[in-house]
């Protein structure tokens, strides 16, 4: 959908939905949705806290598992867990607050930025985690 439309669409508070999905995922606003809820513990580059908050970034228990990270931002995690060979035991809150679109964008960005690959989910996807 052209991006003209498109806003003059979410201005008139219209909602559209294409095949499913409202638009693909927008991984420069899934860093935006990172920064305002994610960045306080997962940092910046996405490193992490050594001992306290894992690691996104390089993390092979979430590169290229669009559905585990969108399950984990929705229910949150607790319990050990390991990354990379160091273990955690913490609490991640549920992150259901956050809307459909702006979870698909995370995902984008999370999995594409901070993991160096590919991954997308789908807005019904996220739904049917909820």
């Amino acid at each position: 959908m052209n991006l003209c439309i498109r806003q003059c669409l979410l201005s008139f508070g219209a909602v559209v939905v294409l095949a499913g999905n409202a638009w693909a995922a927008d991984p420069a606003n899934g860093k935006t949705v990172y920064q305002q809820n994610c960045q306080a513990c997962h940092q910046a580059a996405g490193a992490g806290v050594p001992g306290a908050f894992p690691p996104l970034a390089n993390n092979p228990n979430i590169a290229g598992n669009p559905q585990y990270l969108a399950e984990a931002i929705i229910k949150g995690v607790s319990g050990p867990l390991e990354v990379n060979g160091k273990q955690y035991n913490g609490a991640m809150p549920p992150m259901g607050h956050i809307d459909n679109q702006k979870i698909v964008d995370l995902v984008a960005y999370i999995l594409s930025d901070l993991n160096g690959g590919d991954g997308a989910i789908s807005e019904a996807s996220v739904q049917a985690l909820r």
